[in-house]
């Protein structure tokens, strides 16, 4: 199934008030396409005086063709091909760099639109459950087998000195 995913970084003051309140705002002008919110603000640490944020968008066709228009200058569609697991993601990135353009508000200064395969990820998160949880039971039986030669040297030397 496929997933949309807006990556927004905004123009925004340090406090959490503020970033609550441009995230309102952003999702108010992403509700067309029933938004919801990926994860909390953060402020970026790389860009001081912005804010990173994430959203949710359900998969309709023409979607992200519609999103792309909007900011019908600044985006670069080059990065359609897979993402780091192999799975087929299609990204495009929009930047307002030092000319005076607007995609949603005012505020945004960067953003990148993603649509990618969630059973892909689906998979791969199982997957990495599986991987560690056979870790986790290889670490304990490596630990076992520890333990068991550690009471075997143990036995040995208590019956070479005569303790037995």
């Amino acid at each position: 199934m496929l997933q949309l995913m807006f990556r927004i970084h905004a123009d925004c003051a340090t406090d959490d008030a503020s970033a609550q309140a441009l995230q309102q705002r952003l999702l108010q002008a992403l509700a067309p396409w029933n938004a919801t919110r990926r994860f909390a603000p953060e402020h970026s640490e790389r860009f001081p005086g912005r804010c990173n944020f994430s959203f949710d968008l359900p998969f309709v066709p023409g979607a992200f063709a519609a999103i792309t228009a909007i900011g019908d200058t600044g985006w670069d569609h080059s990065s359609n091909d897979t993402n780091d697991d192999g799975g087929p993601v299609r990204s495009s990135v929009w930047n307002r760099h030092d000319e005076p353009r607007t995609l949603l508000l005012p505020e945004v200064a960067w953003a990148e639109l993603l649509d990618y395969d969630t059973e892909w990820e689906r998979f791969n998160l199982e997957n990495e459950f599986w991987w560690w949880w056979n870790g986790l039971k290889l670490r304990w039986a490596v630990s076992d087998l520890g333990m068991a030669i550690g009471r075997g040297v143990r036995a040995l030397k208590a019956y070479r000195s005569g303790r037995t």
